[in-house]
């Protein structure tokens, strides 16, 4: 079975996505438990009942997909987890998740949206009811323990965040800000 699959977009001969064909045309039937060679001889990797098109670490093809995947008006620029979802629908490589994680956090659209809610959260919650200097400490490490291993969802916790400052007594009044 001879390939009819582009230069470029598949991966360079002899890496280990070759290797990998190579290793299920030689099996019976050109299948393994997660693998098969179909039509033309491309790779694709069949996972809960979908098959996903096989890329190589270089392929081309995975900047168009993040741009469809998350850039796009369809997409509309999604969390980690559904571009995720997106994208391992149809398309499989080694690393995927890390990928998608490393495209979020380069997309500028997501970054500037980030960086003007967050500052609008921290002026309406925080600057307007502590001021500066206490609330950059305290916030930060509040929001340090809420979040653990998930930094990107510190604003699910803020209203959280407010209420603990706001129910904790002073050391200087006596008070909470509550009881103001």
């Amino acid at each position: 079975m001879e390939a009819i699959i582009p230069d470029g977009w598949y991966e360079t001969s002899g890496g280990p996505l070759q290797q990998l064909r190579d290793e299920v045309l030689a099996a019976p039937h050109h299948a393994t438990r997660d693998f098969r060679v179909l039509v033309g001889g491309v790779l694709w990797r069949v996972a809960a009942g979908r098959y996903q098109l096989v890329l190589g670490e270089d392929s081309p093809l995975r900047e168009v997909i993040f741009k469809e995947a998350h850039d796009s008006v369809a997409a509309g620029h999604t969390g980690r987890e559904k571009t995720l979802e997106r994208v391992l629908r149809r398309f499989w490589w080694k690393n995927a998740s890390e990928d998608v994680a490393e495209w979020m956090t380069s997309c500028p659209t997501c970054q500037a949206f980030s960086t003007e809610t967050a500052a609008r959260i921290y002026f309406d919650v925080v600057w307007r009811q502590h001021g500066g200097a206490y609330a950059n400490r305290v916030v930060e490490d509040m929001l340090r323990s809420f979040v653990g291993t998930n930094p990107e969802d510190w604003d699910l916790y803020m209203t959280n965040v407010q209420f603990a400052i706001n129910d904790s007594r002073s050391d200087v009044t006596g008070f909470t800000p509550f009881e103001r």
